[in-house]
C-alpha cells in the first residue's frame, strides 16, 4: 500500500491513525487539519485505510470515527525499525520451517519496508546474512497448515487426532479459531462439534485432515485475548493443574535462564552472593513446565509448588529407572553408586 498512496493521502492516513489511537472519537475535520489537507483527501485516506483492514467505524452520535483495535498498524504506511526486524525474523523462521517460497515473499516485504523507512539509502542486505534454526514439530502433510489457516473462522474440517496423553485416536468435526507456533510446535485451537467444547490440537498429532464442503462455523468465537482460554499460554498450551511456579537456579544454568524470557509476567530476583536466580512465572500446564525443568535438573536448587516439584521428580525418577544401571537391594531396585565424587 505504501508505494501506491500519494503523499497527501499518506500524510492524511498517518494523521488519522495517530488521532484514532490517541482519542476516543476523531472527526474528518480534525484529520484534515492535522495533515494540512482537504476534508475530501482525508476521506479518501480513510477509505484507503479501511481497504487495507484498518479496524475503525463511524459513530453517528459522536460525528466521528473510533478505532476498535488501537494496536493495529500498517507497516508500509507508517514503517518503523521494529517492522524491519519483524519481517527479517519472519523470513528466517519461514526458511527454517521449510517454507522457502513464503520466505522469499517475507524478504521482499523487508526490502519494501527498508525503502519506505530509509529511502533506499545504504547497502542491500544479503539473503544469507541471517540464519535461523528452529526445532519444529512434525506435520504429516505441510499443506494442512495452509488448509487450517484458510479455514480459521470461515470453515469446518474433520480431524483425526492422536493425543500424546492418550492411547487411542479420536475424530472431531472442528471449527478452527487460530493457529499458534509455540516453542517450535504448531497448535490449532477451535471448537469441536464432536465434544461440544473448545479443543487444542498439536498439528504433529493430526493423522488426517479434510475440509467439510458446505459447512460453516456456528460456535461463537471468543474475544481475541480469550481464544486459548484464561491466561497467556506461553508456558502450557494445554491446561493441566495451572499455578505460579517459584524456581531457583544456580551456576551456569542460572545465568543461561536469566537471559531468556519465558513469560511476560515473570519476575526474576538474583542473589548475587549465592549466585542463585529465583524466577516466579505463571504456567498453565504442570506437565509441560515440569518437562522443561527436568531438562535443567543440573541447575535446579528448588521447585515450588509441591505438585510441580513432584511432577519434575516423577519424570527424573522414571528416566533414571529406565536408563541407569540398577541392582536389587532389599527387594527394591537401587541405583548403582556413581563413579564421580559428590560434594
Amino acid at each position: 500500500m505504501g508505494g501506491r498512496a500519494s503523499g497527501k493521502i499518506r500524510r492524511a492516513g498517518q494523521a488519522a491513525l495517530t488521532l484514532l489511537r490517541g482519542q476516543e472519537h476523531t472527526s474528518l475535520k480534525e484529520i484534515a487539519c492535522r495533515a494540512g489537507v482537504s476534508e475530501e483527501t482525508a476521506k479518501r485516506a480513510l477509505d484507503v485505510l479501511r481497504d487495507n483492514g484498518a479496524p475503525f467505524e463511524y459513530v453517528a452520535a459522536a460525528r466521528g470515527w473510533c478505532m476498535t483495535d488501537p494496536t493495529f498498524a500498517l507497516p508500509l504506511f507508517e514503517p518503523a525499525v521494529e517492522d524491519l526486524r519483524a519481517a527479517m525474523t519472519a523470513a528466517g523462521l519461514l526458511e527454517a520451517l521449510g517454507q522457502a517460497d513464503v520466505a522469499t515473499r517475507a524478504w521482499a516485504l523487508f526490502d519494501e519496508l527498508d525503502v519506505e523507512l530509509h529511502g533506499g539509502r545504504g547497502r542491500a542486505i544479503s539473503r544469507d546474512a541471517l540464519r535461523v534454526t528452529q526445532s519444529t514439530g512434525r506435520v504429516r502433510d505441510q499443506r494442512w497448515v495452509l488448509t487450517l489457516l484458510r479455514a480459521v473462522r470461515r470453515g469446518v474440517v474433520e480431524i483425526r487426532y492422536r493425543s500424546p496423553w492418550k492411547e487411542e485416536a479420536s475424530t472431531h468435526q472442528f471449527e478452527p479459531w487460530q493457529l499458534w507456533l509455540h516453542d517450535g510446535v504448531l497448535y490449532v485451537r477451535g471448537y469441536s462439534r464432536t465434544r461440544k467444547a473448545p479443543r487444542t490440537f498439536r498439528l504433529a498429532g493430526i493423522d488426517g485432515l479434510a475440509v467439510l464442503p458446505g459447512q460453516v462455523p456456528t460456535a461463537p468465537v471468543p474475544a481475541r485475548g480469550q481464544i486459548w482460554g484464561e491466561g497467556d499460554p506461553r508456558l502450557g498450551v494445554d491446561e493441566d493443574r495451572p499455578d505460579t511456579a517459584k524456581i531457583k537456579f544456580r551456576g551456569p544454568m542460572a545465568r543461561w535462564v536469566g537471559g531468556v524470557a519465558w513469560h511476560p509476567s515473570q519476575t526474576d530476583v538474583w542473589d548475587e552472593n549465592e549466585g542463585v536466580l529465583e524466577r516466579h512465572v505463571p504456567y498453565r500446564s504442570c506437565r509441560e513446565l515440569a518437562r522443561r525443568l527436568a531438562s535443567m535438573a543440573d541447575g535446579l536448587v528448588s521447585v515450588e509448588p509441591p505438585e510441580l516439584r513432584a511432577e519434575v521428580l516423577r519424570i527424573l525418577e522414571e528416566g533414571i529407572r529406565r536408563l541407569a544401571p540398577q541392582r536389587v537391594h532389599g527387594g527394591r531396585p537401587e541405583l548403582a553408586p556413581s563413579r564421580q565424587a559428590t560434594g
